[in-house]
């Protein structure tokens, strides 16, 4: 049997929690570890990275990248989750020209504080803000950073409703969005359907439902750190930057460009028979350049 650790492509079915298709994988890996690249709601279908075993402890650097969702949304009311899901808790009989809903898109480009739902996994004192607003607990959510790139709306007159596209930040959250264009425009605003269809460089359509994942299905480590430079050094340098010593950049197979950010290191493809390309060379971890060295940041696994 193939070694299951690693990273996955999973599109989540609508009607589980993003835990729930985490429990079929593993199940379905025979593993008791992993984690994902952030939470869909049960209503919520579409893509997930996730990472199997020792893999866990990359998914901070591959989930680094933009998120794309599609869905849509209605106005003249609002639930407690801020999703179709959730009970009604205010409505509103405001007329609202459905073209100014559209045109109220461009508004929220670019970089916003943005205040989560009180239904959500965010904590707050260590315990997650969902769990505190079933059991009647005040508290109190800080807004987060978030990016919007695109953000397109466009009217369904056939069922009075709005279809989305969008590219955000990781983080950021639609529910939110949502109800922020409705306040924008004097309304009130409920998530009705949400599909999240890209993270990074990874495609939804290249995703298997969590009930087909299969060891011989997860991608090769190279492609997951694509967003990095890469580097490939010798077995000797490997030993080293394992051991916690820089070495010099040397005569490096893939040269690198200047940059402050952090450099992913993969074993020599030489050493192992394969090319650059392949995406089959071990991973050794991630380092710095500095004055002309390599020097070990967050080293994975030995060799």
């Amino acid at each position: 049997m193939s070694d299951p650790d690693g990273i996955y492509l999973i599109d989540k079915p609508a009607g589980i929690t993003s835990n729930g298709c985490l429990s079929i994988i593993k199940r379905r890996l025979g593993i008791k570890k992993a984690g994902h690249s952030g939470t869909l709601d049960p209503m919520a279908t579409g893509l997930m990275v996730v990472a199997v075993g020792r893999y866990t402890r990359l998914l901070a650097d591959i989930i680094t990248d933009t998120k794309r969702y599609s869905g849509t949304f209605c106005i003249g009311f609002e639930t407690n989750t801020l999703d179709i899901e959730g009970e009604v808790v205010k409505r509103i009989e405001t007329v609202v020209d459905p073209k100014s809903i559209e045109n109220t898109a461009k508004a929220f480009l670019g970089e916003s504080d943005q205040l989560p739902p009180r239904v959500s996994a965010i904590k707050v004192q260590g315990k997650r803000a969902y769990d505190l607003e079933r059991s009647n607990v005040e508290f109190e959510l800080a807004t987060r950073r978030v990016v919007v790139s695109d953000f397109t709306i466009s009217y369904l007159p056939e069922s009075d409703s709005f279809s989305f596209d969008l590219g955000c930040s990781s983080g950021t959250y639609v529910r939110s969005l949502v109800r922020d264009v409705a306040y924008s425009c004097a309304t009130l605003g409920t998530l009705l359907q949400l599909r999240r269809s890209k993270i990074g460089v990874f495609d939804v359509a290249e995703a298997v439902a969590p009930e087909a994942v299969t060891a011989d299905l997860k991608i090769s480590l190279s492609r997951a750190l694509s967003s990095f430079q890469r580097i490939f050094v010798s077995k000797d340098a490997a030993a080293d930057l394992l051991m916690g010593r820089r070495v010099p950049a040397g005569d490096l197979i893939v040269p690198l460009s200047p940059s402050d950010d952090r450099i992913a290191v993969f074993l020599e493809p030489k050493a192992i028979g394969v090319t650059p390309d392949d995406g089959d060379s071990p991973f050794v971890g991630f380092v710095r350049l500095l004055d002309g060295w390599l020097k070990p940041e967050s080293m994975f696994s030995l060799v």
